[in-house]
């Protein structure tokens, strides 16, 4: 079921992460995030920054909490990421 609030609540979250690389994301109408730079090339991906990890650091604390104090949920949710991502790598 589709939660917009859920989502919307989460949005500052993800606009750290795609602000610290670079690119500019937006909530827009409807609740939608947009981001206004996306990467469609090489020079695209160039040009994303990688070093303003010091922004990121709170996504590593999350993943080394969630590996370290919950490792059968960690090892699921990779199970179902690589699931997931398996058909765009063959």
């Amino acid at each position: 079921m589709y939660r917009a609030g859920r989502y919307r609540r989460q949005y500052p979250a993800v606009a750290r992460g795609t602000h610290a690389m670079g690119l500019e994301a937006a909530l827009r109408r409807r609740r939608r995030a947009r981001i206004d730079n996306p990467v469609h090339t090489n020079a695209d991906v160039d040009s994303l920054s990688t070093a303003n990890t010091d922004a990121l650091g709170y996504v590593g604390e999350a993943i080394q909490s969630m590996m370290y104090s919950n490792e059968i949920l960690w090892r699921r949710l990779m199970g179902k990421i690589v699931e997931v991502q398996a058909p765009f790598a063959s």
